[in-house]
């Protein structure tokens, strides 16, 4: 994992792993009188910075292990690219752990 101050290895067996799924994160912002300040001071340099304070949206790949920590491991704007990451995860894993790790629907579907 890429750290502000450094790298840090995380290793897990594909026996502790829970679940592969597909989630669903909103990004928010936080300070909208900030963003106002920002966007004063950037048009004084003649610039703009587009999309800059608005709400982002994002599919998640995220692993889940039996001991509860979570790692997003991808993210898109496009559901359809996150579902092929999970399949692709899902495959390589059954060739490797010889069973099938559990599906988790997505947020809104039945299993």
């Amino acid at each position: 994992m890429e750290r502000i101050f450094g790298k840090k290895k995380v290793s897990f067996s594909i026996s502790e792993l829970h679940s592969v799924r597909q989630d669903y994160l909103t990004v928010a912002t936080e300070n909208p009188d900030g963003v106002r300040v920002v966007e004063q001071v950037a048009l004084q340099h003649g610039t703009i910075i587009p999309g800059f304070g608005k709400t982002s949206e994002f599919y998640t790949v995220e692993l889940e292990f039996k001991d509860s920590k979570r790692f997003i491991i991808f993210s898109s704007e496009e559901p359809a690219v996150a579902n092929e990451i999970v399949v692709r995860f899902k495959n390589f894993i059954k060739i490797h752990k010889g069973n099938k790790v559990p599906l988790i629907p997505k947020r809104g579907e039945d299993a």
